[in-house]
């Protein structure tokens, strides 16, 4: 896990209603936006909010080549005799 905290962090505000706002800097470096849901656990007497994958899809991507189904038809075609 990587923690960054610049010399001037940027400041999160909570709000009334419990609402926390973020900002801009960590939303743009994160590619979050509103509506994204997070993971919210109290760690050593801090907050960590986690950004939820959109979908199975955002969770997978990046472990198979973008020409998976290429190389998966190359792979069967290899085990006819």
């Amino acid at each position: 896990m990587t923690t960054r905290v610049a010399p001037k962090a940027p400041i999160a505000r909570l709000r009334t209603k419990s609402q926390l706002t973020l900002p801009e800097p960590v939303v743009r470096e994160l590619g979050i936006s509103a509506g994204d849901r997070f993971r919210v656990t109290v760690e050593d007497g801090g907050i960590r909010l986690q950004p939820l994958r959109k979908s199975y899809y955002g969770t997978l991507k990046g472990l198979w080549p973008d020409d998976w189904m290429e190389e998966l038809r190359r792979d069967r075609d290899s085990w006819a005799p």
